[in-house]
C-alpha cells in the first residue's frame, strides 16, 4: 500500500472487497480506489495483503489511465491492438454477467493472466478495463 500511495498519492476512496472482486465466499477484503484503478487487499487478520487489482477506463487525465500492461496494452485500445499485442498468446473472449471480456490466458497451463470488460470483441471494439485473476479461483477463463 506505501508504494501505490508514493505513487498515485492517498486513494480516493476505500470500500469493503468481496465475491463481486475476486475473494473467495467468507474471506474478508477492502478495496482502495484511485481514480479508474482499484486495488484489491485481502485481510489475513490485521494484516492486508494485495490480492488483486481493475483498472477502468475513466477519460480522465489521472496518472492511472496511463498505466499499460507490461506488453503495452492499455485501457481505451482497440481489439485490434489486443490481438496483435498477444498475437502468439492464448487469447479469448467470454460473457462475464452479460458483458464481453477479453481473458489471457498462459500459454504452459491455459491461467488466465489478465482479463477485462471489452466494448465489443470486433477489431473496433476497446479495451474499457484490465484486471488481474480472481484471486479465489484464479479465473476466469476463457477457450482461446
Amino acid at each position: 500500500m506505501g508504494r501505490l500511495v508514493a505513487s498515485l498519492g492517498q486513494p480516493d476512496s476505500m470500500e469493503e472487497a468481496g465475491t463481486e472482486l475476486g475473494l473467495c465466499e467468507g474471506d474478508e477484503g477492502v478495496a482502495y480506489s484511485w481514480d479508474g484503478f482499484k486495488a484489491i487487499f485481502q485481510t489475513e487478520g490485521d494484516v492486508e495483503v494485495l490480492v488483486g487489482y481493475r483498472l477502468e477506463q475513466t477519460e480522465s487525465d489521472h496518472p492511472t489511465q496511463a498505466i499499460r500492461t507490461r506488453s503495452g496494452l492499455q485501457v481505451g485500445d482497440t481489439i485490434d491492438r489486443l490481438e496483435s499485442i498477444y498475437l502468439q498468446s492464448g487469447l479469448g473472449f467470454v460473457e462475464v454477467n452479460g458483458s464481453d471480456h477479453f481473458v489471457l490466458l498462459r500459454s504452459s497451463d491455459n491461467a488466465t493472466l489478465l482479463w477485462g470488460p471489452v466494448s465489443s470483441p470486433d477489431g473496433a471494439g476497446v479495451v474499457e478495463g484490465i484486471y488481474s485473476p480472481h484471486a479465489c479461483d484464479r479465473g476466469p477463463t476463457a477457450t482461446p
